[in-house]
């Protein structure tokens, strides 16, 4: 779900949709209860860099905001 979310973000961004790359807040939309300690996991960006080390997704950090900007692997 986590992937599907980050890749419908990102294919709407290239639309030139401005969603942002907000991966977190797009999950809370897609599934309000969505924890990422329940995947064990204690930030959502511990979540994203396990995610970046299997492949997944790209990151790079965002220095405006201190997090990261998601890219597509």
């Amino acid at each position: 779900m986590v992937l599907e979310t980050l890749n419908a973000l990102i294919a709407s961004a290239r639309r030139g949709e401005d969603l942002g790359l907000d991966g977190q807040a797009g999950l809370k939309r897609r599934k309000p209860g969505f924890n990422e300690s329940y995947y064990g996991f204690r930030a959502f960006s511990d979540l994203l860099e396990e995610m970046q080390q299997k492949a997944l997704i790209k990151l790079d950090p965002d220095e405006k905001s201190g997090g990261y900007l998601i890219r597509p692997a």
